[in-house]
């Protein structure tokens, strides 16, 4: 009998710049009834950023995905599915550059401030599209300071992030809890931050797997038997920009990496739809 694995994928940087045709592939061919959760950017910049086409890339403009009616009309479709679960992706996913080093959106002066202001228009733009969204964040480039943290874990937000990511997510007595508990659990080898894992004690975090790190079968096997073992969810998290992009030192694409995984977990996993529970924003 297969072992239970609970699985989804996790997308980022749905914006103005995707292209429905390809997300839908995206959903048909490969997301096909997994659970998605989807991170959307309401107000992209145009940035230096791989998601971005090169030519906005100084316009120094934002884009609207509302702007973008097919994607904002494929996203009701998918939304129509109970295993579907978009999330706030940042406000502008924007980078500013400081002495030769690229500075995230929720990594600068004031983003706490700024935002508290973009969330009550992303759940705006939540309500108006999506029946009963549930209060998700995806910080962009995986990062963010404490404040925006503090900010977050206030609004009652169940957060997705890169293993490690919010060691140091409160400069408060539970925030230096979760870091005590999350060292000593690295040294008793209880988790490992390249594998998922849940926390629930003192804040709402989901951790995911970036598809770009899966290197073998072998360690892809490794998570999965951690994961299905203690309950933990399997979250792949990548781009459905990158999937095009060929994989380093190899002629594939990150699309039969991915297809090869799902392949993987499908033939030994009895794979179970992933929920986050999270509270709505209504």
């Amino acid at each position: 009998m297969k072992k239970k694995l609970i699985f989804a994928i996790r997308d980022d940087d749905v914006s103005y710049f995707t292209k429905a045709n390809e997300y839908n592939y995206f959903c048909e061919k490969i997301v096909k009834s997994f659970s998605l959760i989807a991170g959307i950017i309401l107000n992209q910049k145009g940035c230096p950023s791989l998601n971005v086409p090169l030519q906005y890339w100084y316009t120094d403009l934002n884009y609207e995905i509302k702007e973008n009616i097919k994607i904002c009309n494929l996203l009701k479709d998918l939304d129509k599915r109970n295993n579907f679960f978009p999330a706030v992706h940042g406000y502008d996913h924007n980078f500013i550059i400081k002495k030769n080093k690229l500075i995230p959106e929720l990594r600068q002066k004031n983003s706490s401030a700024k935002l508290n202001k973009n969330l009550d228009d992303a759940e705006k733009f939540f309500r108006d599209n999506f029946k009963n969204p549930l209060r998700l964040f995806i910080p962009p480039s995986n990062t963010i300071s404490s404040n925006c943290a503090e900010l977050l874990f206030k609004r009652k937000y169940t957060l997705f992030n890169y293993p490690g990511v919010f060691r140091q997510s409160r400069k408060s007595f539970s925030g230096y809890k979760i870091l005590i508990q999350r060292l000593l659990n690295i040294i008793l080898k209880r988790i490992d931050l390249q594998k998922p894992y849940c926390e629930t004690k003192y804040s709402k975090c989901f951790n995911s797997v970036p598809l770009t790190t899966i290197s073998s079968k072998k360690k892809l096997k490794f998570i999965a038997d951690e994961c299905s073992i203690k309950g933990y969810p399997f979250i792949l998290s990548l781009h459905q920009w990158e999937l095009s992009c060929y994989q380093p030192y190899s002629s594939k694409k990150f699309e039969e990496l991915l297809l090869d995984t799902i392949s993987y977990l499908n033939a030994n996993y009895e794979l179970l739809d992933f929920n986050p529970e999270a509270l709505t924003m209504n």
